[in-house]
């Protein structure tokens, strides 16, 4: 079981620009991931993590947390954002850069944008 976990900035350990990923039974930190702003939101499945800033998201590899693909997208303060739980599929859907109500739907398993609605 994997977690992830974002600081709130109150402890120096724990800053809301890292993201740290967890191993729930063994209770060690796998990775970090380290982004430029604060961290909006996080959602995982069995291949990929989603991190997201106001304007981008970035898509990394499970396995490695290495980067993948970054997104551009419209100001984001809430941390919109929805993943797939299908590993093979793992779509993800963002507010579009394009558009005030435009939602971006992008293949994170192939990289690539597949709509807007």
């Amino acid at each position: 079981s994997l977690l992830c976990v974002v600081g709130d900035g109150d402890n120096a350990a724990l800053s809301p620009r890292r993201v740290k990923v967890l191993d729930a039974r063994s209770r060690r930190v796998l990775g970090d991931i380290s982004c430029q702003s604060t961290v909006r939101a996080v959602r995982l499945n069995r291949m990929r993590v989603v991190v997201v800033e106001s304007r981008k998201a970035s898509i990394y590899e499970l396995g490695t947390l290495c980067a993948m693909q970054t997104i551009e997208t419209a100001e984001n303060e809430r941390g919109l954002v929805a993943l797939s739980a299908n590993a093979e599929s793992s779509v993800i859907a963002l507010p579009s850069a394009h558009g005030a109500g435009v939602v971006a739907v992008h293949d994170g398993f192939n990289l690539c944008a597949t709509t807007t609605v």
